[in-house]
């Protein structure tokens, strides 16, 4: 506890402006929590507690530590000692200034200045320093060019800069390795673009020399595709004859980048007799087309750029060969957006060999989607042709997990009320329509019958039927299925005709 005695001994000293200023000053309150009253002093004095004589050595700071550090990796690097031993001399990575946004900028020093000699022109000299070393003047395997960026804007004819000469010298005479490589590959591309037409078509003169290994590359397809906004009407025309000459067009145009290179070309051409002559390349290699899934994208070029004459030549191969592309999973769906395509003439080239074959097509497991948009068309001339061929087959393609699904588009949207009354007709006739309502496959048509199927005896033996095996239709896992269609069609008859006994009353 604290003594009043010796509190009452202790001078006032709270108006004391030392006092003052020690107590409101906060920096100097929390350093007087450290001070303690001695007990030899009587008089109060503060005293500071006792500190060690010898001053502790600073430690070394950050910086200095790791300039010693440097120095010393500096010092090791330049040591015989520590040298590896003789080997090949390899060119100093490159490093081109355009790849910078796939590194930190940490990874990049601050660019020099360029220099300039006495007249104020650029310095180009073989002898001077390209480099600039990570670590001062020392050498370092992390080396970084120091020329300025390259130029753009409208000074596009002026001469190359120190680092676009260097490129330069290091792309041109081998321009089909360096499209390979992905920083390479950037520089050309922004040389096309603004470069002069000397630079592109030296550019153009070694790029054709390999261009299918170009158009097929991952790096080297972005520079085909550039030359195909620059080159003159000439080139293009040599572009032209090169792909279509080659036999190996159709892996161009299964390949993941070669079809986008096509799709550009195909963009591109602008004259008729390019177009032409395209088209008709392409038309001969319309089937295996079809059967990629990037042969698609380029039919889908050729439908919206290339002049209409050239349409019904690549629906004509088609056709010829549309029993073959049907049962292709990729050729099916190509098959498909060919019927959207086709008109008058065209369409029935493609549909006829369809429908003759329609009963065999309908139970593959690919054609039968071409069958089924077909009918979704709502032709009805198509569609009682389609029915035609399929009669006396509904009841054993009712339970086909393929053909299942041609009846019941066949039965929806046919437009026909013949075709409901037909298919129902041959599956009472030949099957038990508890069978097929029990079918994984069939109680769909059967389902689909009941939506569509006109009020009369034939409906009316349908309600018997389910009405007589309710009780082992709603036990079943599909055939419960049946008892609700039907239920529902029913309730919507009893609505309507209450609707209708109301507005009589």
């Amino acid at each position: 506890m604290d003594d009043p005695s010796r509190r009452s001994s202790l001078p006032d000293q709270s108006n004391d402006p030392a006092n003052i200023n020690i107590n409101m000053n906060p920096n100097t309150r929390q350093h007087r929590n450290n001070l303690r009253i001695s007990e030899a002093n009587p008089s109060g004095t503060l005293e500071p507690e006792h500190r060690p004589q010898e001053r502790r050595e600073r430690l070394p700071q950050p910086n200095i530590l790791r300039n010693q550090l440097l120095q010393n990796l500096a010092n090791r690097i330049h040591d015989p000692m520590f040298r590896p031993p003789p080997g090949p001399q390899l060119p100093p990575p490159f490093v081109n200034p355009a790849a910078r946004p796939y590194l930190p900028p940490h990874c990049f020093p601050p660019p020099l200045p360029p220099i300039y000699n006495t007249q104020g022109n650029l310095f180009h000299d073989d002898t001077a320093p390209m480099f600039q070393s990570r670590f001062g003047s020392s050498g370092s395997r992390h080396r970084v060019v120091k020329s300025p960026p390259l130029h753009h804007g409208r000074n596009q004819d002026r001469d190359l800069t120190h680092l676009q000469r260097f490129l330069m010298e290091e792309v041109l005479g081998n321009v089909v390795m360096a499209a390979k490589d992905i920083v390479k590959s950037r520089f050309l591309q922004d040389t096309l673009t603004h470069g002069s037409s000397d630079v592109v078509n030296m550019i153009f003169s070694e790029t054709i020399t390999d261009l299918f290994s170009l158009t097929i590359h991952p790096f080297g397809n972005h520079v085909v595709w550039r030359l195909f906004d620059v080159v003159d009407e000439h080139q293009l025309n040599q572009i032209l004859d090169l792909l279509i000459s080659d036999r190996r067009l159709p892996q161009i145009c299964a390949d993941d980048h070669g079809s986008k290179v096509v799709y550009k070309l195909v963009e591109s051409v602008r004259v008729i007799e390019q177009k032409y002559k395209l088209g008709s390349a392409l038309t001969s290699i319309a089937v295996s087309l079809t059967k990629t899934t990037n042969g698609h994208a380029v039919i889908e070029q050729v439908f919206k750029n290339l002049f209409p004459h050239s349409k019904p030549l690549l629906l004509y191969e088609i056709a010829e060969n549309c029993l073959d592309i049907a049962q292709d999973k990729c050729g099916s769906h190509m098959l498909q957006r060919c019927f959207d395509e086709a008109e008058d003439e065209n369409f029935d080239l493609l549909a006829d060999p369809i429908i003759q074959q329609a009963d065999t097509l309908s139970e593959h497991a690919n054609a039968n989607y071409v069958v089924q948009h077909l009918v979704e068309m709502r032709k009805r001339e198509v569609n009682r042709k389609i029915a035609e061929r399929l009669r006396g087959k509904f009841a054993s393609m009712s339970m086909n997990k393929n053909g299942s699904n041609v009846v019941q588009k066949l039965v929806k949207y046919s437009g026909l009320r013949e075709v409901a009354e037909t298919v129902l007709t041959e599956i009472l006739s030949s099957s038990d329509l508890l069978q097929v309502s029990q079918d994984f496959c069939g109680n769909f048509v059967v389902q689909a019958i009941i939506k569509v199927i006109p009020e009369g005896h034939l409906f009316d033996y349908v309600k018997a039927d389910i009405k007589n095996n309710e009780r082992q239709l709603e036990n079943h896992l599909y055939g419960r299925n049946v008892v609700e269609a039907m239920n529902a069609r029913l309730k919507a008859m009893h609505e309507r005709f209450n609707i209708r006994k109301i507005g009589n009353v």
